[in-house]
């Protein structure tokens, strides 16, 4: 009888078990499937709005284009990414007023803040993908509200296809062309320095590592906390390498983080660049 018992425990356990399994795999949000969670998951500077998401009038008497300075950006979760956008025909008592956001296809948009460069007049807006949102790819769409003695005006749209990807684990090796990349790696247990193996071919293009808020590497001069890397950035930011592997360090410390970003940003105007970073494991 006791025998009995036992293997009645032992198969309700196992049923168990392989339930929480399954339970946990259904665990996160899918790009594909669930989009109107996906765009409320967001992380974003702003609020969510419900509604429809503002839009150039059908005839409007002034057509004003909004253009997204990158079309692809690769993003790993729990990492931000700064997207780049632009109003070439911006007439100077235009000024931004507000700036729309949404996931193509979903309900409700976001009011989101905006970052302005000085240099470029580019606007670039935040965005952190939350580890709870699956690999895939969505599109993000935008339109902008410009702002005159009291009158608006909404652009057209403009849109950029961010590829949502897994962190990775130290020893790893990422490729990629033109367009940003932005990927989180998870660098282990284990204290020591860390070598970062760069090859840029015969285009340049530009690398920074972001470790515990603070960028630690940067091809480019050293990034401040909060910015981001730009298309506008010095020529000396984007080394040519041909096929040597240039190499950078950095000191890594479990107890204080053990994740770094990898920023790769292709050279924007070239779109035949081409690119390989390895991150080793600390040493």
């Amino acid at each position: 009888m006791k025998n009995y018992i036992w293997i009645l425990l032992i198969v309700l356990f196992s049923c168990k078990k392989g339930s929480v399994e399954m339970e946990s795999a259904d665990i996160g949000i899918d790009p594909v499937g669930n989009i109107n969670a996906l765009n409320r998951a967001l992380q974003l500077k702003g609020h969510f709005e419900e509604g429809t998401f503002p839009t150039q009038t059908v005839g409007a008497p002034v057509q004003i284009k909004l253009v997204a300075s990158q079309d692809t950006i690769e993003i790993g979760n729990e990492t931000r990414a700064f997207i780049p956008l632009s109003i070439p025909d911006q007439d100077r008592r235009l000024k931004l007023c507000g700036m729309n956001m949404k996931v193509s296809g979903s309900t409700g948009f976001w009011s989101v803040a905006t970052v302005n460069d000085s240099v470029s007049s580019d606007y670039f807006v935040e965005v952190t993908i939350p580890s709870l949102i699956k690999s895939g790819t969505i599109r993000v769409v935008f339109s902008a509200k410009l702002c005159f003695n009291g009158q608006s005006i909404v652009t057209d749209t403009a849109s950029v296809v961010l590829s949502i990807r897994p962190s990775l684990p130290c020893g790893s090796e990422i490729k990629g062309r033109n367009g940003l990349t932005i990927r989180k790696f998870d660098m282990g247990e284990k204290k020591g320095k860390v070598k970062i193996g760069l090859i840029t071919y015969t285009i340049g293009d530009r690398l920074d590592v972001k470790y515990n808020g603070e960028y630690v590497i940067s091809t480019c001069y050293s990034p401040k906390k909060g910015s981001y890397p730009k298309c506008n950035s010095p020529a000396e930011c984007f080394p040519i390498t041909a096929q040597e592997k240039r190499y950078f360090y950095m000191n890594y410390d479990p107890a204080i983080s053990r994740f770094i970003e990898v920023y790769v940003l292709g050279y924007c105007e070239l779109p035949d660049t081409k690119w390989i970073v390895d991150v080793g494991c600390p040493e």
